[in-house]
């Protein structure tokens, strides 16, 4: 979302002043869940390739973080003219 205002200062010359938001309506957006998988003791000790056993990684697949809520950037530029 932006906002703009165009003031004229004098003959020839103009600021623009702009008012930048990201994310204005500050929806959550949320990162990448944890991938770490940690494979558990097999099922059959006897034969350990046969079958495998679970995740024991208690937060595989959980999102534990977001992404800055809402950021704001301010910004001027001078326009002149040379004719």
């Amino acid at each position: 979302m932006s906002v703009l205002k165009t003031t004229s200062l004098t003959h020839g010359a103009r600021l623009e002043f702009r008012v930048e938001a990201y994310n204005a309506l500050n929806h959550t957006e949320l990162g990448q869940p944890n991938t770490t998988f940690v494979a558990g003791a097999p099922v059959d000790p006897s034969n350990p390739t046969a079958e495998w056993g679970g995740n024991t990684n208690a937060t595989f697949g959980t999102i534990t973080s977001a992404l800055s809520a809402r950021i704001v950037q301010l910004g001027a530029k001078l326009f002149s003219s040379n004719t």
